[in-house]
């Protein structure tokens, strides 16, 4: 089951980038702030280096919590205790550690769709090529919602890897 998801018409997300702070220090840029990147380092230059020490040995810790192992419960825990903590945060975006240059995003469940809609679900077999990458077979998407939140799925499977658009994505109609 692949879902796809977007963020409403004039509505927002906050996200917590976790490893952000160590990759732009390792590396000059990070993965997730792109043109930010200077921003956040003069940021951490304008800080006593005691304290850019701090924040950037906290965001490498963090990160080495939510991907340096295959315990998705403690990822989720993790998770969990930041959205707690910082009621704001409604994502946490993390580089993934098994899949280069892709990012994780963990989302507060309990506000979600307040903010994203979704825009497309197709349900398919998934065969792995060869490092990370798949084909898709049989592909069946959805082609609308119904007021109960039932799908109305397409008639056919098709070997074809399109997505059919919810057009407007969907949400539940309780978070107009």
């Amino acid at each position: 089951m692949i879902a796809e998801f977007q963020i409403r018409p004039q509505r927002g997300i906050f996200i917590c980038p976790i490893g952000e702070l160590s990759w732009i220090v390792r590396n000059g840029r990070g993965f997730l702030s792109g043109g930010a990147s200077p921003i956040l380092s003069s940021m951490l230059n304008g800080c006593a280096p005691r304290d850019s020490r701090s924040l950037i040995i906290a965001d490498a810790f963090l990160y080495e919590e939510m991907t340096g192992h295959d315990d998705y419960h403690r990822s989720s825990r993790v998770a969990g205790a930041i959205f707690k903590k910082l009621d704001r945060v409604s994502a946490i975006a993390f580089s993934s550690r098994r899949q280069l240059g892709t990012i994780n995003l963990a989302v507060k469940a309990d506000t979600f769709w307040e903010n994203w809609g979704l825009t497309s679900v197709r349900r398919a077999y998934a065969e792995h090529l060869a490092l990370g990458f798949y084909g898709l077979t049989q592909v069946i998407s959805v082609t609308g919602v119904h007021h109960s939140g039932k799908f109305q799925w397409q008639e056919n499977a098709t070997d074809e890897e399109v997505r059919i658009l919810l057009k407007p994505p969907y949400f539940p109609a309780q978070m107009n």
